[in-house]
C-alpha cells in the first residue's frame, strides 16, 4: 500500500509541475509600485508592467503602494501568496538601507529578486532661478548657516539622502534634511520655494524648470552630457539606484523561469525603452543573481555609512 501511495503521488507531482509551466499565469498579475506617483521609478514601472503583460499575455495591474521610503509597498509583496500573481517593483533601498533604520515587517533576503530593469541615475538640482549656481554654493550657504539650507529626499536614508549626508561629513556642514514620500512631492515643494534642493531620480527632473548641479553616478550620462559627476566637482560620492522586479520567497521553479524570461522580455521591449529614455533613465538588464548579490554589496557599504553617520529613520 505505501508502494503503491508513493509512486501516485510521484505521478501526482511529475503531472502538476509542468502544469505550471503550462497555466502560468491564467488571470491578471498585480505589479505593487513601492514609489510615490509621478516618481521616475513609478512611471518606469508602470512602463515595465505594459511590457509584462505584452511577454505574459495577462493584464499586469500596476498598484501604487508608496510610503516608508517603498517599506509599504515592499512589506506588501513580502506578505503575499508566493503564486507568482503579486510581484513587486523598486528601488533596492528596501532591501540596502531601510533594514538598518527601521523594523521591516520583512527579511531583506526573502524574497525572488527576479532581474534589475535599470541603474537610477542620481542628480542634486536648484530651481531655475535659484541664487546657488553651483553645488559650491550650496555647501557654502550651508556653513554659513548650518541647518538652514533645506534640501528634500525620499526618505531617511534613501540613496539622496546617504549621498547627502556624505556631503555633510565630506564638508563638515549641516544640511537640514526635509523627506517625501516621492520624488514629484520633493520637487514641488523646490519649486514652490519651500525648500532650496532636492536630491532625485534624473528622470524626474524631465521638462522641469529646474538647475542641475551634479549626477551622482560613476560617469556622465549620454543624455546629459554638460551634467558633471560629484566626483569631477571635487566631491567624491557615488551613488545609484538598482532598480528592479521581484517578487514573494518561494515561487515554484516554473514559475520563477517563466517571470525570468519575462523580465528579459520586458526589458528589451520597444515601448519600455521608449518610457526610459524619454526619462533619462537608460536600461540596464541585470539577472537576479546578480542583482541580489549587488544589493548584498550594497547593503554592506550602507551599513557602514548609517552606523558611521549615525542616520535615524524620520520618514
Amino acid at each position: 500500500m505505501v508502494r503503491t501511495i508513493a509512486v501516485a503521488l510521484t505521478l501526482l507531482i511529475g503531472l502538476t509541475g509542468p502544469s505550471w509551466a503550462q497555466t502560468y499565469p491564467n488571470k491578471p498579475l498585480n505589479l505593487i509600485l513601492t514609489s510615490g506617483p509621478g516618481s521616475s521609478v513609478e512611471i518606469i514601472g508602470r512602463a515595465f508592467a505594459e511590457a509584462l503583460s505584452a511577454d505574459l499575455g495577462q493584464p499586469v495591474v500596476p498598484q501604487n503602494r508608496p510610503g516608508g521610503a517603498n517599506v509599504v509597498g515592499t512589506a506588501i509583496v513580502a506578505a503575499a501568496p508566493a503564486d507568482g500573481y503579486t510581484l513587486g517593483f523598486t528601488a533596492s533601498g528596501p532591501f540596502a538601507s531601510q533594514p538598518f533604520l527601521q523594523s521591516v515587517p520583512y527579511k531583506p533576503d526573502g524574497f525572488e529578486f527576479i532581474c534589475q530593469v535599470l541603474e537610477l541615475q542620481i542628480v542634486l538640482a536648484v530651481k531655475a532661478d535659484s541664487p546657488y549656481r553651483s553645488l559650491d554654493d550650496v555647501v557654502a550657504a550651508a556653513r554659513a548657516s548650518p541647518g538652514r539650507i533645506a534640501v528634500g529626499t525620499t526618505g531617511s536614508a534613501s540613496i539622496p539622502h546617504i549621498a547627502l549626508s556624505m556631503l555633510e561629513n565630506m564638508r563638515s556642514v549641516k544640511l537640514n534634511h526635509i523627506f517625501f514620500r516621492g520624488d514629484s512631492f520633493a520637487l514641488q515643494s523646490m519649486l514652490g520655494g519651500e525648500i532650496a534642493m532636492v536630491g532625485i531620480a534624473l528622470g524626474s527632473i524631465t521638462d522641469q524648470p529646474v538647475r542641475p548641479l551634479a549626477i551622482l553616478g560613476s560617469k556622465r550620462v549620454p543624455t546629459h552630457p554638460d551634467l558633471p559627476t560629484g566626483a569631477e566637482l571635487g566631491y567624491p560620492i557615488v551613488k545609484t539606484g538598482m532598480v528592479g522586479f521581484f517578487a514573494p520567497k518561494g515561487l515554484p521553479d516554473a514559475v520563477r523561469q517563466r517571470l525570468d524570461r519575462a523580465c528579459a522580455s520586458a526589458a528589451r521591449n520597444e515601448q519600455f525603452l521608449a518610457a526610459a529614455t524619454k526619462l533619462n533613465q537608460p536600461v540596464d538588464h541585470v539577472p537576479g543573481p546578480e542583482w541580489e548579490r549587488n544589493i548584498a554589496a550594497d547593503a554592506r557599504d550602507n551599513k557602514d555609512v548609517i552606523e558611521r553617520l549615525g542616520l535615524k529613520a524620520q520618514n
